[in-house]
């Protein structure tokens, strides 16, 4: 394995296990990030400290040759992170859940405040399960059945938005020093997703492709935007690769600690991202094969077994805390056809697996067909003829379904539609349009000259994401949002077929150096094609200012105060930071009758209760007299904040800005 994959996987072992025992602390209200932090840079030192004493070698000049430049580049390129402090996204759920949970060590977050007022008031206040704060939901499950309609408003529970391993990482950084320190984490998980890709495509396919796809990866705008942008997506990177680092390795080695560890990692990312549903099928698909078409390695069950125990702590994670999050993110991705077809494939996948086990002799067959020449032979032109057929039927077909589309109407649902059937054109926009059609040619080449038993899975694994989220992105049409799905594993997919291609074109022999030039033109004008993504976004901050402006803000009003926020973007994006980072109870007040009624009653309890009361609007949104009190005007500024301006039928990068004039009233009796 040598020293310097030794120490990353050493490294990573103890990062991913330590953010693992947080989160599992934290599911039951006992986590401690300091502590456990602490514990983890001692494990990280000891272990470093063995990998040195008892591996043998030298880490190689080329390895941190080849790492050396794309490392340093990302550096420049990710830093400083984004100032995503907002509710509304879910940039801004994972920053504030991360911080609640450094302060209280639980996932599922406890109000005293809520709970002290009487349910008729509280469910005016909440008349949907999650309508707490924007991302943070008020909400417990039924006994009777796991349907949204059975959701019902708890009395003080409160669930953040998502899974939450990612915030539960994230709340080491703000354990340390707050939420500057914590935003520093995903810039940090970049990077080791970067190492972990390196090593992985290295001991695949060399250094030179290894060295190539990581600096194209590196500096593709989409990771270049998210790498400083706190989303769930770039943790998911690093467990992916380094797992799969991990995996390949035990392949060549039957390790079964490395079994372990490979199983662990890649089980991790479903306590992460939902989206990654598929990969449990991809592996036994994987393995099933394995199985029937040469002998099992004993290895293999410390890999299933470590996989297996974290797919259902994930299972049940999903069920008991995410479950909210969990049912309507299936009910948007899956119609109820959908869903049933999704179901029917997995009950037929498990009845074909009982019935190749069972019965011998139809195992017997299946071997043997797959074992066959024929069956290799049409699999080394039958997937790379695949490949070409369906990308140009994505880049020139499907498109045409925008003629249905009138061109005088306008609404989210069109520009979804649009997004959809663009999807693969609008990939382009990131990878560059001579990037798809490298990414492709190079794909075919692979498929054609590299499947083997050590490239299947993570072949697999990036094949079946990108069918998946190229079919249907299934997100918000608003890029760079929009390019979310596409940065776990397709646009570091296309990085790799790009490098691996222009790596074959190069001349092997120094006479033929004339042949370089078709491959150095290629190079150069994806390379330039790229920096003209990445310009918008050179020394460029998300909200830089968010937290000086926003927390001078919260500042104003004492620590025992509640801020009542009026109906708006100024509510939306400013109450859940309030109550999350900056400790001010908040609620926000969406301009119904009832809740309006039920939040003059709640003030009016609290002011009795000697808690001051504010109120925080904007001009020309409602006053304090919505909820029927009265109020003095303290205070008026305004948030002024750099904000890339959202598209939805061009490529991203103009600068906006964000800017609120906000009111802040406090109420009287």
């Amino acid at each position: 394995m040598g020293l310097s994959g030794s120490l990353f996987l050493a490294a990573t072992a103890c990062l991913v296990v330590t953010a693992w025992v947080g989160f599992t602390l934290a599911e039951f209200g006992m986590d401690q990030p300091r502590l456990v932090l602490l514990l983890g840079t001692i494990a990280l030192v000891g272990s470093c400290c063995l990998v040195f004493r008892s591996v043998r070698g030298r880490i190689q000049f080329s390895t941190l040759a080849g790492l050396s430049l794309p490392l340093a580049i990302a550096m420049f390129l990710y830093s400083p992170p984004d100032e995503w402090i907002f509710g509304g996204l879910d940039p801004g759920s994972y920053v504030n859940a991360g911080a609640a949970i450094a302060k209280s060590g639980r996932i599922v977050q406890v109000s005293p405040t809520l709970a002290s007022l009487s349910p008729s008031v509280r469910s005016a206040l909440f008349p949907t399960p999650a309508s707490r704060l924007p991302g943070m939901y008020l909400m417990f499950l039924r006994s009777d059945g796991i349907q949204s309609p059975h959701f019902t408003a708890s009395a003080d529970q409160v669930v953040p938005h998502g899974f939450h391993l990612f915030p539960t990482t994230l709340a080491f950084g703000y354990a340390v020093a707050g939420v500057r320190s914590e935003l520093l984490v995903n810039p940090i998980l970049a990077l080791l997703g970067l190492v972990g890709f390196y090593l992985l495509i290295r001991r695949l396919f060399g250094t030179s492709v290894a060295f190539l796809a990581t600096l194209l990866f590196a500096v593709n705008p989409a990771e270049v935007w998210f790498a400083s942008y706190p989303d769930a997506e770039i943790f998911a990177q690093f467990l992916l690769f380094s797992g799969l680092l991990a995996f390949v390795i035990m392949l060549d080695t039957s390790n079964r600690w490395l079994a372990l560890l490979a199983g662990f990692l890649l089980a991790a990312v479903h306590l992460d991202k939902i989206e990654l549903a598929l990969l449990p099928f991809v592996i036994l698909l994987y393995f099933g094969y394995r199985s029937l078409t040469g002998k099992f390695d004993p290895t293999w069950y410390w890999f299933l077994g470590s996989y297996a125990v974290i797919l259902l702590q994930a299972v049940l994670h999903a069920a008991l805390i995410a479950t909210w999050y969990t049912v309507r993110t299936l009910q948007a991705i899956l119609s109820a056809r959908e869903l049933a077809a999704v179901g029917t494939l997995v009950v037929a996948f498990f009845a074909l697996a009982s019935l190749l086990y069972l019965y011998r002799p139809l195992r017997c067959l299946l071997t043997s067909a797959l074992q066959s020449q024929a069956f290799v032979t049409g699999t080394q032109t039958g997937l790379p003829a695949l490949i070409g057929i369906v990308a140009a039927y994505a880049y020139y077909i499907r498109p045409l379904g925008l003629s249905s589309i009138p061109n005088s109407v306008a609404s989210p649902e069109l520009d979804a539609l649009a997004n959809q059937l663009e999807s693969f054109v609008r990939l382009g926009w990131y990878v560059t349009p001579l990037g798809l059609l490298l990414g492709v040619v190079g794909w075919m080449i692979l498929t054609n000259r590299e499947l083997n038993h050590r490239t299947a899975l993570p072949f697999l694994v990036i094949a079946a994401d990108t069918v998946v989220f190229l079919y249907n992105p299934a997100i918000t049409p608003v890029h760079y949002w929009a390019a979310r799905r596409w940065i776990t594993l397709i646009i570091p997919g296309f990085a790799l077929a790009q490098a691996y291609l222009l790596v074959q074109l190069w001349p092997k022999k120094w006479a033929n150096w004339s042949n370089a030039a078709l491959p150095v033109a290629l190079g150069l004008v994806l390379a330039v094609g790229l920096y003209g993504g990445v310009r918008p976004l050179l020394g460029y901050v998300e909200y830089r200012g968010a937290i000086d402006q926003l927390g001078a803000l919260a500042a104003e009003i004492p620590p025992n105060g509640v801020v009542l926020f009026a109906n708006g973007d100024t509510g939306i994006r400013f109450s859940t930071p309030f109550e999350y980072i900056y400790d001010r109870t908040s609620l926000l007040i969406t301009s119904d009758t009832r809740m309006d009624q039920a939040a003059g009653v709640a003030a009016r309890q609290w002011l009795a209760e000697g808690r001051p009361v504010y109120w925080i609007t904007n001009p020309g949104l409602p006053g304090p007299s919505e909820i029927g009190l009265s109020g003095t005007l303290v205070s008026q500024r305004v948030i002024s904040l750099p904000e890339k301006v959202a598209t939805t039928s061009e490529p991203p990068g103009a600068d906006g800005t964000f800017q609120q004039t906000v009111q802040v009233w406090q109420l009287q009796p």
